[in-house]
């Protein structure tokens, strides 16, 4: 089976060593990427048959991916991907990766920003309306228990001596 079957991009990053994140110049080590539009992945080379026998080094999950920014702190083609786990520093190797690989990967991170939006709106409408039905069921339900009192209009008699009178 071909792991690189839909790949939207790849290439050549240099990413920055995890256990070097306390320093901006730390260890970097020169990895292949690649990206299929869900799952980021990288790779000690480029040789596709390796890939698909020994698999990635470490994959980033577009779904785990809080923020992608350009890396202020070092000029040059750096950028960050933030996750919920952790932080991945890296540099392409020139202008136009670097504009392909940030672009790419913000559009595919708004575009699944938006579909969670919708997914959350189309959830709070549904849970609305299922409110709705509940309580409309709910009234319909206690209205069956609530007995009101049926008062016949024409077999009425009132007592019309007062108290005084009644005590002798």
């Amino acid at each position: 089976m071909d792991l690189h079957t839909n790949i939207l991009i790849s290439g050549w990053l240099n990413k920055k060593k995890s256990s070097d994140f306390m320093s901006l110049f730390g260890s970097w080590n020169k990895r292949y990427f690649t990206f299929d539009g869900k799952v980021i992945k990288y790779y000690q080379n480029d040789n596709k048959e390796n890939h698909n026998i020994f698999g990635p080094s470490g994959i980033i999950l577009l779904r785990d991916i809080i923020k992608i920014e350009k890396e202020k702190q070092i000029p040059g083609n750096y950028f960050r991907i933030i996750t919920n786990s952790r932080t991945y520093d890296l540099q392409a190797l020139n202008d136009i990766d670097y504009n392909k690989w940030v672009l790419l990967l913000n559009k595919h991170k708004k575009e699944r920003d938006i579909r969670i939006e919708l997914l959350k709106k189309q959830v709070s409408i549904k849970a609305e309306n299922d409110l709705k039905n509940f309580m409309q069921d709910l009234k319909k339900e206690m209205n069956k228990y609530t007995h009101k009192p049926v008062i016949p209009k024409n077999n009425i008699t009132y007592n019309e001596t007062s108290d005084d009178e009644s005590d002798n």
